[in-house]
């Protein structure tokens, strides 16, 4: 499966339009970009003084991720639902930011 969005498509959303083809892209880009994103958040975990992210918390979120791995093999679409829900983003957002923020209050 190609990751680059065609050229007609990008026309269509431009006008606001488009069809399945769109909506079925960037439904996948959002489930991406929410992988991404817990990915990401486990990496600055790993990364953060224990201070900030005690061992406890990054052995929890080890395990979640491997959980999120097992349950993404064994039902891609039930994953896919739980991570667009709508707050999950910005929930996974909110805790990377408080990870990696160096102002931090």
């Amino acid at each position: 499966m190609s990751l680059a969005v065609p050229e007609t498509v990008l026309r269509e959303l431009g006008r606001t339009e488009g069809g399945s083809e769109a909506l079925g892209l960037l439904v996948r880009d959002q489930h991406t970009r929410r992988l991404v994103l817990l990915r990401a958040l486990l990496d600055a975990a790993e990364a953060a003084p224990p201070a900030l992210c005690p061992p406890e918390a990054l052995d929890r979120l080890r395990q979640d991720w491997a959980l999120l791995e097992a349950a993404e093999r064994a039902d891609r679409t039930a994953v896919r639902a739980v991570l667009l829900y709508p707050l999950a983003g910005p929930w996974a957002q909110r805790c990377l930011r408080g990870l990696t923020a160096t102002g931090r209050v």
